[in-house]
């Protein structure tokens, strides 16, 4: 699945659209280890399996009133994963499951093999409403799963890569939870996990793919003010350009969507300026898991850590997951998806300044990456997701990229640190 790196240009990926092949620059990571939990026969993965299931037949993948996501295979895989045992499993699902819904009837059904993509990000009369054909989606593809002979994996690359629109250059749409439930798919080897991804990434689909299927107007006829190959660079550039002042006068997640229909070019113009020829889609992988460690550990002393940068660190160990088994042609777009969502994000969140060297200077003294996991199971926040899976991102983006001191000083600043979340708006 190695390949080696070569790039001529930001858009090369269009000229090898639909080829098999492929030469295409490819982010050169080994794939991570995964986990069998069909297979399990110790309790923890035994009791994992049981959970999802029970979750995949019992909830809604997308609730409260369709603008919530069901955490429950991030948090059950991710403590198992940091070595839970059966007793702890039940207890996260039975805690994380409290606020959760029964599945709904879809407004129709998806029952034709030709027609299967009409429905993709239908949203009627409510345009912010996500899940509508959720339950529809999820039985179109589980009765493609049972005419593939229960190949899972087939399935999800046959949709997500195949066609002029794969679904895959939309992954990254609603925050990202797409990506993040399809890469503990491939990390904990559950078909029904990827099952719900396929259907949450049809109903999250949203524009974002257009700028991946082909170059848009904006993007052929666009004046470039600067180009850069570093993501801190580009984010100075961002955080310094004073068009996005007074946009927004409080932090929020409903301000991205804002910002691309009323600033979408300004956008672009940053996203387009980001070059990575000089050092190849590794190193900007690389990069971009340091630049979003960095972002985490922005924030002021005593202050609340921002959820939404959470998020996005969270991302980016799904992208480690997903990119060594999808073809190479996708590595680069998906690196830009994850390029574009943080820069809406960051604006989103009002551009706080970026502490580049705060990470390094946290003194840890004898912590090792045995008290992360520890803190990753009992602290008080153990019981939710999205503060123990920021934990296991840093600690596998330490064992990709070899820099241990970096990101275990990110996590033990993180654990020391967390005051609770901040910037929902």
């Amino acid at each position: 699945m190695d390949s080696m790196i070569s790039i001529s240009s930001p858009f090369s990926w269009f000229s090898s659209k639909g080829q098999k092949n492929d030469g295409s620059p490819s982010v050169d990571v080994k794939p991570i280890q995964t986990h069998d939990i069909e297979a399990a026969e110790e309790k923890p993965g035994r009791r994992l399996r049981q959970l999802l299931k029970l979750n995949h037949a019992t909830h809604s993948i997308i609730y409260n009133n369709l603008t919530f996501y069901n955490h429950i295979p991030h948090l059950l895989s991710t403590a198992y994963l940091f070595g839970a045992g059966p007793e702890h499993l039940d207890r996260l699902y039975e805690e994380e499951s409290k606020e959760l819904e029964p599945w709904a009837d879809s407004p129709g059904e998806i029952g034709q093999v030709e027609d299967w993509r009409l429905a993709l990000g239908k949203r009627d009369k409510a345009p912010n409403l996500v899940g509508r054909f959720q339950r529809a989606y999820l039985d179109f593809f589980e009765d493609v799963l049972v005419n593939r002979g229960y190949d899972w994996n087939a399935v999800v690359l046959e949709y997500l890569c195949s066609g002029d629109k794969p679904l895959i250059n939309s992954l990254i749409a609603g925050f990202g939870h797409p990506l993040i439930h399809l890469g503990f798919a491939f990390e904990i080897s559950s078909r029904e996990v990827a099952m719900e991804a396929l259907a949450m990434i049809s109903c999250c689909y949203d524009d974002m793919h257009k700028f991946f299927d082909e170059p848009s107007d904006i993007q052929r006829n666009m004046t470039q003010r600067y180009t850069t190959s570093s993501l801190f660079e580009a984010f100075e550039e961002i955080r310094g350009d004073r068009r996005f002042d007074g946009i927004f006068t409080n932090p929020g997640g409903n301000n991205v969507e804002d910002i691309f229909k009323t600033h979408q070019t300004l956008l672009l113009e940053h996203w387009m300026a980001w070059d990575p020829k000089d050092m190849g889609p590794t190193e900007q992988f690389r990069m971009i898991q340091q630049f979003a460690t960095t972002l985490i550990i922005t924030r002021h002393a005593g202050k609340p850590h921002d959820f939404f940068f959470a998020h996005l660190l969270t991302t980016t160990h799904a992208l480690r997951v997903v990119i060594p088994v999808i073809p190479a042609k996708f590595h680069l777009p998906l690196l830009r998806q994850w390029f574009l969502l943080a820069i809406a994000v960051y604006v989103a969140q009002l551009r706080p300044k970026i502490k580049i060297n705060d990470v390094g200077r946290y003194a840890i003294g004898e912590k090792d990456w045995n008290w992360v996991d520890n803190q990753a199971l009992t602290n008080e926040m153990a019981v939710s997701p999205h503060y123990i899976k920021p934990l296991r991102t840093l600690k596998e983006a330490a064992k990709t990229w070899g820099d241990d001191e970096f990101y275990l000083r990110a996590a033990v600043q993180f654990v020391e640190t967390f005051n609770g979340f901040s910037g929902f708006g």
